[in-house]
């Protein structure tokens, strides 16, 4: 196992291993000032990553949709996240993998450069057992519904850290958001699904929800 020599949680940035208090992310970063990126959040349990392809196959079709190129393949970003598994001793259990793409450093203004090279950061966390339940609310933050925001894991994710934020102030464990129209979309986190005459359905992505792993299974 590798290990940084602090002691501290290791992450993999643009292919180089170290302790997260050592990485430096460029302050001209377009993710760090425009929310200009993706990101995909994994499970992994006792080393295997679950559903890496899909997950790996939407961030690719996220990032043509936006016209971001990644410049890895999905083996090279499969190995790395392997890699961060490993040097923080997380082969064994349940952990969340996070893999972060943006667009990478530009000039100032809101066009992307011609030629972009990625930022890629992958970090990861021990995850303890799933809860059997949880309490919810309805949330007054709005989900956009028909954008491309909505059809993404952008890096721009301020709907559901406010919507979340409210479930917290009220001692609930998550909020469900509403569309512009006044319909349930999805949960601040998650894709929403009901169980209704021994069958599951879930709002379309049409509605807001993100085209999420789980709901395409």
């Amino acid at each position: 196992m590798e290990q940084g020599k602090g002691g501290g949680m290791i992450g993999w940035l643009n292919g180089e291993l170290a302790e997260l208090d050592t990485l430096r992310i460029d302050p001209r970063d377009r993710g760090f000032l425009l929310g200009d990126g993706l990101f995909e959040t994994l499970l992994s349990e006792n080393g295997t990553i679950r559903r890496v392809r899909r997950h790996l196959t939407r961030l690719q079709e996220s990032a043509d949709l936006i016209g971001l190129p990644l410049h890895k393949t999905d083996l090279e970003l499969l190995t790395a996240m392997q890699r961060v598994l490993a040097a923080n001793g997380l082969q064994e259990g349940r952990a969340a993998l996070r893999l972060t793409v943006s667009r990478g450093v530009g000039p100032r203004g809101l066009v992307p450069p011609v030629e972009a090279a990625a930022t890629i950061l992958i970090t990861a966390a021990a995850l303890g057992a799933p809860a059997a339940s949880c309490s919810a609310m309805i949330a007054q933050t709005v989900r956009g519904s028909g954008t491309v925001s909505a059809r993404v894991k952008s890096l721009n994710y301020l709907d559901s850290v406010l919507a979340r934020r409210e479930a917290a102030q009220r001692g609930v464990d998550e909020a469900l958001m509403r569309n512009c129209h006044g319909r349930i979309a999805e949960a601040s986190a998650a894709n929403l699904f009901l169980v209704r005459d021994g069958g599951l359905v879930t709002p379309p992505v049409s509605e807001g929800a993100l085209p999420g792993i789980q709901r395409a299974v």
